[in-house]
């Protein structure tokens, strides 16, 4: 007995269906996804070639992925791929999955060592991110800065290997210097440039957490303290004392905690300019601090 003909028009149709009654958040756009990912096409591909039967090994492939995205598994790590800033990075369970949020910390880093280097002709930077994960933030900083070398450190041994293979992928391993501990994991001397998107969430907030967060992502790159200060407060305290004399502090935030933050810091006397950057809803997500 023949099986039945399924066109990715009809596959589509009916994975969408299913993620909804699921109660996934994103029920069409993560069916698309996962059938690109399945059948090697891009997702407009998908929609150019409707009529295009799934091969009985795709069907199968495809109805493993479903499941799995079913049981709220994240769609980047059921395909192991997550894309951030234009550039795509392998991501596995020992990493958070990038976030859009946190290109805005990529940006004023960027914009950041774009002006110190114009104050500082022919040197470059020292810069050192604090809790680097898959190394997404990191590796977009070394390809837009061809003669930046970075050190990056996390507690997380497997993090770090995931980083070094997205380093290998996009060229920069020579220039990415990879330690493993808490905070500056030991290192010497000062830096330029100090940057982190570090745990954020209070664990008050634990049981608010849609599944796909709290099943699976990593604890540790999450939580920080009852009210999500304890790891920003602690890079601010011990960065203060590694930060250059016109270097900055970069750190990525949580939705309602600038007020806090920013009394904190303007208290403590230590930074020059205090920056506040808002994210696509105006909500702050970065403080930048310049000592």
């Amino acid at each position: 007995m023949e099986t039945p003909i399924l066109t990715i028009k009809e596959a589509l149709e009916k994975s969408a269906d299913y993620l909804c009654k699921k109660n996934c958040l994103s029920p069409r756009l993560d069916a698309e996804v996962l059938l690109s990912h399945v059948t090697g096409l891009p997702r407009l591909q998908l929609y150019l070639q409707f009529d295009r039967p799934l091969s009985e090994g795709e069907k199968e492939h495809y109805r493993t992925l479903l499941k799995r995205r079913g049981e709220h598994e994240p769609v980047a790590y059921i395909t192991g791929i997550k894309e951030f800033f234009s550039l795509v990075f392998q991501v596995t369970p020992a990493v958070l999955i990038p976030r859009p949020e946190t290109e805005i910390l990529a940006e004023q880093a960027i914009k950041r060592i774009d002006e110190w280097k114009r104050g500082h002709e022919g040197r470059s930077p020292r810069v050192f991110e604090l809790g680097v994960g898959s190394g997404a933030v990191s590796i977009c900083l070394l390809r837009r800065f061809p003669d930046l070398e970075l050190t990056g450190s996390d507690i997380s041994g497997e993090a770090l290997k995931v980083a070094g293979r997205n380093a290998e992928i996009h060229h920069v391993s020579e220039r990415l210097h990879l330690c493993e501990g808490d905070l500056f994991a030991g290192q010497g001397g000062s830096y330029d440039f100090i940057i982190s998107n570090p745990p954020y969430i209070g664990e008050k907030e634990r049981n608010t957490l849609p599944p796909d967060i709290l099943r699976y992502e990593p604890p540790a790159a999450l939580f920080a303290g009852p009210e999500g200060f304890d790891m920003i407060e602690r890079i601010i305290l011990e960065g203060e004392k590694k930060i250059s004399s016109d270097g900055w502090i970069l750190v990525e935030i949580g939705k309602g905690q600038s007020l806090k933050l920013l009394h904190k810091v303007e208290e403590g006397k230590k930074f020059r300019v205090v920056q506040a950057v808002e994210d696509y809803t105006g909500s702050v997500r970065v403080l930048c601090m310049m000592k």
